[in-house]
């Protein structure tokens, strides 16, 4: 149907349900994915998963031995230093982990990551964090005299872990994600890059002489570890929902086609690198918005549901309602807005003026005046219309939810795989990090509706869980990884 400032007549929640359809786009609780129910979805993800193990390389999960047991124990009262390359910021921090109490995190620093907003070499990418996290291993040396042993190192991106002869857990850089661009360091190992850099800036008595390199969804998992309550859990899931994607799990040993025969322990976590999973149906929408990224066809289920890409997917949402007359032709022009601009309208839907510090993406066209809500207001009736608003609700609401349950089956395959939590006693500890999972609107109770669903007794597979929240959770996996990894 062509633009139009007529709109298509009906209910309005009909209307935007039928629309949706046709693109092949889940509506509300309950619904099917393009013809897909929950169970043929979580199928699905089992098999790429299994896939994954029994022959790397050969589906969109990569499966990455991360080559720590969550079962192993780390040393305490003894400070480390960590460093987090997350999608947005790069962290540092001296961890100290008490016998008993709360961690103890000193000299943290945040900045934003290198190489986000223009691409660097690689002596740039590490001459940068080298000179940040300088007054974390200078404080080391001041208060020990002497090297720290290791260097804790939580690096967000798809990375394929490696035990080196030199006692280093290493990690070979697969493919950046999240718009950073190094492109020269892909296909190196970061970790040995990176000792390189150090030991020339701070010689052998300030230099960390190893370096064990670990992903943020397995630093999540060990930091609900860690942190565990008074439950009795018999397994943990990590998973991460932030700017990215991506979740972590144990499995036995010889279930690992690609682990190295040097690791000793009877479980490994496994880094699934869920952001790049590709068998969730794709809407035109998603197809739209796709070839518009840096790596079109890479990263599917991150795009259909991270902070950084969800907000600019639900704007294809809306410009492809207007093209067909649901919306306003006035809104084919709306400018990409960022995850949280989307957010304020599920959570404000009436009250545009409460949006005033949400701002619009770079690039505003003419009449785009300070906010997505007020550029609303600006257009008078025909946009400013209840019907107008409850159907931009209505659209937000129906991506909102297939992210959702794209998340939930995510999880419970990790919970499937786990093997634990058959018992209320003993419940999986599901350790969740990353802002958007707990900022968008009421979406960790969408997630928990799902998963509830999925794990029911009714489908013959009931499961226990407990959703977890811990601070700083990448830094302080980093730091037990390199208090644990160095004890043999």
């Amino acid at each position: 149907m062509p633009a139009s400032d007529t709109l298509e007549t009906g209910t309005n929640r009909t209307v935007v349900r039928q629309f949706l359809e046709r693109h092949g786009l889940v509506f509300g609780s309950g619904s099917a994915v393009s013809g897909a129910e929950p169970e043929q979805l979580l199928s699905d993800y089992l098999a790429e998963m299994e896939k994954g193990l029994k022959a790397p390389g050969t589906g969109s999960l990569k499966m990455i031995p991360a080559y720590i047991s969550p079962d192993k124990p780390f040393l305490r009262n003894q400070a480390t230093p960590v460093l987090d390359a997350g999608g947005t910021n790069l962290r540092c921090a001296l961890i100290t982990i008490p016998g008993s109490g709360p961690p103890l995190s000193e000299h943290y620093a945040k900045r934003e990551m290198p190489a986000l907003k223009a691409p660097l070499s690689s002596a740039d990418f590490f001459a940068e964090i080298a000179d940040f996290v300088a007054p974390v291993l200078l404080e080391y040396y001041r208060r020990y005299q002497q090297a720290p042993p290791y260097l804790g190192f939580c690096f967000s991106y798809p990375t394929q872990i490696v035990i080196t002869d030199k006692g280093d857990l290493d990690g070979k850089l697969l493919q950046w994600s999240k718009e950073v661009k190094v492109p020269e360091l892909v296909g190196r190992h970061v970790g040995r890059s990176l000792l390189k850099v150090l030991g020339q800036k701070f010689g052998r008595e300030q230099a960390p002489r190893h370096i064990c390199i670990i992903n943020d969804t397995v630093a999540t998992l060990l930091a609900g570890r860690a942190a565990a309550d008074d439950a009795d859990y018999t397994d943990f899931v990590g998973y991460i929902l932030g700017t990215g994607i991506n979740s972590c799990h144990a499995e036995p040993k010889e279930v690992i086609a690609a682990l190295d025969e040097r690791y000793r322990a009877e479980r490994a976590i496994v880094n699934v690198e869920s952001g790049n999973y590709s068998r969730f149906p794709q809407s035109s929408f998603d197809k739209e918005y796709n070839a518009l990224t840096q790596d079109p066809g890479a990263y599917l289920q991150e795009k259909a549901s991270s902070g950084r890409y969800w907000g600019e997917l639900v704007c294809i949402v809306l410009r492809g309602a207007a093209r067909e007359g649901i919306l306003p032709a006035d809104l084919e022009n709306l400018p990409l807005q960022s995850s949280a601009a989307m957010n304020a309208l599920l959570q404000h839907p009436g009250k545009p003026g409460h949006l005033g510090s949400i701002k619009l993406a770079a690039g505003i066209p003419p009449g785009f005046n300070g906010t997505f809500a007020a550029w609303l207001d600006e257009q008078g009736p025909k946009v400013a219309d209840v019907n107008v608003r409850e159907r931009i609700y209505f659209l937000i609401e129906a991506v909102l939810e297939r992210s959702a349950l794209f998340t939930a089956i995510n999880m419970a395959a990790c919970i499937l795989r786990s093997e634990g939590g058959t018992s209320p006693l003993n419940p999986v500890c599901l350790t969740v990090d990353g802002s958007t999972f707990y900022a968008l609107h009421r979406f960790s109770l969408r997630v928990r509706f799902w998963l509830d669903e999925i794990l029911s007794e009714e489908r013959g597979r009931k499961r226990y869980y407990r959703i977890k929240t811990v601070e700083n959770a990448p830094l302080l996996g980093a730091a037990i990884a390199a208090l644990g990894f160095g004890q043999g």
